[in-house]
């Protein structure tokens, strides 16, 4: 197993959120990036495992105030988790993975468009 191995990638995203609740960011976030890296490689865009890592690095961002990044994140992550539903056969894992991406549920949540789009997301994930 080297460097770039997807478990290296679960690994990392595990040690940053480690990190993250023992508010040690600076340390978190370049393992978040790098986790995220070695995802999209390995799995392309439209993983699950991507939209984890999306997800986590949005709830960094959004913790640390930067909201146009974090919901940005957070959109990637839902159109991975969309993508994922219409093009696999595993569309209810996917269904249900986007049903628990908090992110990808309200990106850009500050629009009432944007609350409705995840409203209307999340009752659609959740009928598997």
């Amino acid at each position: 197993m080297g460097s770039e191995h997807v478990y290296v990638a679960t690994d990392l995203n595990n040690l940053a959120r480690l990190l993250q609740a023992t508010n040690r960011i600076r340390e978190a976030e370049p393992r978040l990036r790098r986790a995220l890296a070695i995802d999209l490689k390995s799995y392309g865009t439209d993983h699950p495992s991507v939209a984890t890592d999306l997800n986590n690095l949005a709830i960094l961002r959004s913790g640390v105030g930067d909201w146009v990044e974090a919901a940005e994140l957070g959109r990637r992550a839902k159109s991975a988790l969309v993508a994922r539903t219409l093009n696999e056969r595993d569309a209810g894992g996917a269904k249900s993975a986007l049903a628990r991406n908090t992110w990808a549920l309200r990106a850009d949540a500050s629009s009432a468009a944007s609350r409705e789009e995840g409203y209307e997301l999340a009752q659609w994930a959740l009928q598997t």
